[in-house]
């Protein structure tokens, strides 16, 4: 089960991580580096140890117990983890697309006021900077989940 952002928040909490308001609101494209755990998982294998996602959030969390960190950013550490062999959180977005973007800015404007270092205009040039490789990242790594869940369900 992957769970992304809000996803990844949830399933940290029902694990007994606390969440918790992050030091900043990352709304953009920010960078994101694997660890040597998040290097060999399954779901990273091959993928660049720092690479630029999309991101909308503010909110953070601490690692479960049992979790394993596979990606973080100066901002905010847990960026990916891994519970066991088949769940995975992500707190970036990798499945976003062009239309995602432009809708989010047009309906959430106001998360920007007040915030001086977020700018729609970069936000909207990031567009043409990341989605294309993102979202060749995004089409590997779930096609890597899928696979691994028509594998768990072969196996019962």
């Amino acid at each position: 089960m992957p769970g992304i952002r809000l996803g990844a928040q949830l399933i940290a909490a029902s694990f007994g991580a606390s969440v918790y308001s992050g030091p900043a609101k990352e709304i953009g494209w920010y960078r994101v580096t694997l660890t040597a755990r998040g290097r060999n998982d399954i779901l990273f294998e091959g993928f660049p140890e720092t690479f630029t996602v999309f991101q909308w959030h503010g909110r953070t969390f601490d690692l479960p117990e049992n979790a394993v960190r596979l990606a973080g950013s100066d901002n905010y550490p847990n960026q990916a983890f891994r519970i066991g062999e088949h769940v995975w959180g992500l707190q970036f977005h990798l499945e976003t697309t062009a239309g995602h973007v432009r809708r989010r800015l047009k309906e959430n404007a106001s998360e920007l006021a007040g915030q001086p270092d977020l700018h729609p205009r970069a936000v909207l040039d990031g567009i043409a900077k990341y989605e294309s490789r993102c979202s060749k990242m995004a089409v590997r790594l779930f096609g890597r989940f899928y696979a691994l869940t028509l594998g768990t369900a072969a196996e019962q």
